[in-house]
């Protein structure tokens, strides 16, 4: 399944870290399923220094997890990308349904 999306938050009041949900299909279950997502551009999102913005399907979910990914070749920490009050997202995902 290909997915092309624009995802828009125009004034959120929650916290935590963002999951889009509601692909058109679950994705397939199991360890050898993670599919990427692949951000065309974001705007407004806060992150870290030196870290760009990934993500990836959740397996057997219709959820995508957003990370922050280092680009220091001296580590390779990850972390979830909080929640902003607005902000916007433009991705493309390739995935295995179920």
């Amino acid at each position: 399944m290909t997915v092309n999306g624009y995802f828009r938050s125009t004034a959120h009041t929650g916290a935590g870290s963002i999951i889009l949900r509601d692909l058109p299909f679950t994705a397939a279950s199991g360890s050898n399923n993670y599919a990427v997502l692949n951000i065309g551009e974001s705007f407004n999102l806060t992150k870290s220094t030196d870290t760009v913005i990934a993500g990836y399907v959740i397996p057997g979910t219709d959820r995508v997890q957003l990370r922050q990914m280092d680009t220091d070749t001296a580590t390779t920490s990850t972390q979830n990308v909080s929640m902003d009050t607005a902000f916007d997202l433009l991705f493309t995902i390739i995935y295995r349904t179920a």
